[in-house]
């Protein structure tokens, strides 16, 4: 189960949440009836995302990626 952080809500038929599927970073889209998942790169060890903002068009999420020492992992979607 997909666990969410944050969302940004574009309209009430485009909302992106990010968060964690175990210890992968994931992110999922509502186009106003259901959730999609949306691709989300690999990354190294595990991970998560925290936080999301943008505009439609434009989005960012960030979060952490590795244990013990974790760096810094970010993401972006543009059309």
């Amino acid at each position: 189960v997909m666990q969410f952080s944050a969302l940004t809500v574009l309209s009430s038929a485009n909302v992106i949440a990010v968060g964690a599927f175990g210890a992968t970073p994931s992110s999922a889209r509502w186009d106003g009836s259901q959730w999609r998942v949306i691709p989300t790169p690999p990354v190294n060890n595990s991970g998560f995302l925290s936080a999301i903002s943008g505009r439609d068009g434009s989005i960012w999420a960030v979060g952490d990626q590795g244990f013990p020492d974790p760096t810094d992992l970010i993401f972006t979607w543009t059309r």
